[in-house]
């Protein structure tokens, strides 16, 4: 787990502290290496991101529709939520050959989330490596739901995203 998750739950104390204590903490935080940080799924995930650009076509394709298999196996496994969508729509992902096959996939709502909340969250990721979180709620209500500790927050920090083929608009990041 990152040093980033440990420290999680005390960030509404630091958000309390004067701006002069803050400047502070913050400053002896960054001058720490990105693998303290961040933890170890950092590394992985900067060196894929590295990597990738210098790919071919063909390869970014094969990796994507792989990656994206893989998630939503996970998903129809481990979240019974999914399960049920997937089974309801006559989706396969693991029968999945190319990224055209993506379209029969039932799409998720914000009030799927809301509804469903307990039945989209992982049963293969132990509560103790889940970490809770909101949405701003923009749109009126804020929606929760959990990243996995040491792995889906280590992503946010970098700066790539792989778009979609079929939607050049829409860059979707994909971490394991």
């Amino acid at each position: 787990m990152s040093l980033e998750d440990k420290l999680y739950p005390l960030l509404s104390l630091y958000d309390r502290l004067p701006q002069g204590a803050r400047n502070f903490i913050g400053a002896a935080y960054r001058r720490l290496p990105r693998r303290i940080r961040h933890g170890r799924a950092y590394g992985e995930f900067r060196e894929l991101a590295e990597a990738s650009p210098s790919w071919s076509e063909s390869d970014l394709r094969e990796y994507q529709l792989r990656e994206l298999r893989r998630t939503l196996v996970n998903a129809a496994s481990y979240c019974p939520c999914y399960s049920r969508s997937f089974a309801k729509a006559g989706f396969r992902p693991d029968a999945m050959m190319s990224l055209d096959d993506f379209a029969g996939c039932p799409s998720l709502t914000k009030q799927d989330m809301q509804q469903h909340f307990n039945d989209l969250t992982s049963t293969g990721i132990a509560d103790s490596q889940k970490l809770y979180i909101t949405t701003g709620g923009s749109t009126g209500v804020p929606v929760g739901f959990h990243l996995q500790k040491g792995v889906s927050r280590p992503k946010e920090r970098l700066e790539w995203g792989i778009p979609l083929p079929f939607d050049e608009d829409y860059v979707t990041y994909v971490w394991f």
